[in-house]
């Protein structure tokens, strides 16, 4: 949640994908970066949520489960070079573009599956 404050008035408003899943869910999250291209994402298993490590904004904390980058499986890869754990911002500036694709509208960050 992000409380914002003009002239006096404080507000709070939660953010696009902050209540997506709880700790121990598995979240997927798309890098429209490359969108139009093959698919490319990471998906972990969220081990922390809000102010994450000294991340200046607010996310998920993830454990690197599987990583696309243009359609190619590089998770194994990745983690070899030490990048098992990403951050997924709740919110961000591309959020407030409508991406889909003919068939169906994409979402930057889905829950997957949830805790056990």
């Amino acid at each position: 949640m992000r409380t914002i404050t003009m002239k006096g008035n404080t507000m709070t408003k939660t953010l696009k994908y902050e209540n997506t899943a709880n700790i121990g869910d598995t979240i997927k999250a798309y890098d429209f970066a490359r969108y139009g291209e093959k698919e490319s994402y990471i998906q972990g298993i969220v081990v922390d949520k809000g102010q994450c490590d000294d991340k200046y904004y607010v996310c998920y904390k993830i454990k690197l489960t599987k990583r696309l980058v243009g359609g190619d499986d590089v998770t194994q890869k990745t983690i070899d070079a030490g990048a098992d754990v990403w951050y997924v911002p709740f919110e961000t500036n591309d959020d407030t573009w409508n991406v889909s694709t003919d068939i169906k509208k994409i979402e930057r960050v889905t829950k997957v599956k949830e805790a056990a």
